[in-house]
């Protein structure tokens, strides 16, 4: 409102009767009020205005690369697991990690430490047959014997095995080999292996295309095809087949997460797991327990394991608590049986 209209409104209020004039002044001193902006609180300001530092992550790199190992044996000790497998085949696929990079470090170098952290986490009573597997490159290939010759069965002794690969060789070095030749060559040496047999792949999961996804169902004919059928396999040989249980393929791959699903079926044995998801100790640790032992015993079969069942021996058939006692110790005898 300026001047002049507010002038005339003064003098049109002059001319009302005194009690209308002062409800209208009112009014107008409420309307004033609540129309008028708030206001504004003054804050002091720093000298040269505020810096955002970068964070400082000094105290939480060591962190990251430290790994303090869970120790299997206590745990396999005190829940009663049995191991479900007698043989370990590992491929270490360090060709198809190189060149790359994860977590802005090499990815080579990135697959070499979760073998590092696997091997720590097995355990020293653990008595395995097998055998580790690297594919690389003639250059990088160093002249340090490759120990055990192919095929001959051998306890899996993991500081053997670390200190081998620490000087830049597996007990077996496939070079200059594709991810599919690679699995071929082990799915060959499987067949030599009898009992229950697990195989572990690291790799990145980019090496896994269609020439890989039909040498891991190779692989897997080689252990589930009946006696006399014929599987064809590496460089044009074939293996008659044999009834084989137990084989299972395992994979921890680094990379795009998609493809890994291409290994898979319903029906397969194995499983696959990110790289990341099992750097942690207690990540590796429930891996390797999934790999290589089966579930703590349960002894009366009432679905709690012993090493938390306070009440052995319970009978068949009835409820129980979660600490295996008889939810209704007390039950009614009806036609025979139990209520």
């Amino acid at each position: 409102m300026n001047a002049t209209g507010g002038l005339n409104c003064l003098r049109a209020i002059s001319g009302m009767r005194p009690a209308l004039a002062w409800m209208l002044l009112w009014m107008l001193g409420l309307l004033a009020g609540c129309s008028s902006p708030e206001m504004l609180v003054r804050q002091a300001t720093l000298p040269g205005g505020a810096v955002v530092h970068e964070y400082d992550v000094s105290l939480h790199m060591p962190l990251v690369h430290a790994f303090d190992r869970v120790d299997l044996s206590a745990v396999v000790a005190r829940e009663q697991r049995p191991l479900k497998i007698d043989t370990l085949l590992v491929l270490l696929d360090l060709e198809g990690l190189k060149g790359k990079r994860h977590r802005n470090v090499p990815a080579d170098v990135y697959g070499r430490e979760i073998l590092r952290r696997w091997h720590q986490t097995l355990p020293a009573d653990a008595r395995l047959l097998g055998d580790v597997w690297v594919t690389t490159t003639s250059s990088s290939r160093s002249n340090v014997p490759s120990g055990v010759p192919s095929g001959v069965p051998q306890y899996y002794d993991a500081k053997r095995f670390e200190a081998a690969l620490d000087l830049g060789v597996g007990t077996h070095t496939l070079d200059g080999t594709s991810f599919a030749e690679a699995i071929d060559r082990l799915a060959l040496e499987s067949t030599h292996r009898s009992g229950r047999l697990a195989i572990v792949l690291v790799t990145s999961w980019e090496r896994i295309d269609a020439a890989a996804e039909n040498a891991v169902i190779r692989l897997r004919q080689r252990h589930e095809a009946a006696q006399g059928m014929s599987v064809s396999g590496l460089a044009g040989r074939s293996w008659s087949g044999r009834s084989q249980p137990g084989q299972c393929l395992y994979a921890i791959g680094v990379g795009n997460a998609h493809s890994r699903e291409r290994l898979y079926t319903p029906e397969s044995c194995g499983s696959y797991a990110a790289g990341d998801a099992v750097m942690q100790p207690s990540e590796m640790a429930s891996f390797v327990l999934h790999v290589l032992y089966g579930p703590p015993q349960d002894s009366d079969g009432d679905g709690v394991p012993n090493h938390l069942d306070l009440c052995g021996q319970t009978p068949s058939g009835r409820m129980v608590t979660s600490q295996g006692c008889l939810r209704f110790p007390s039950v009614v005898e009806r036609d025979g049986g139990p209520l």
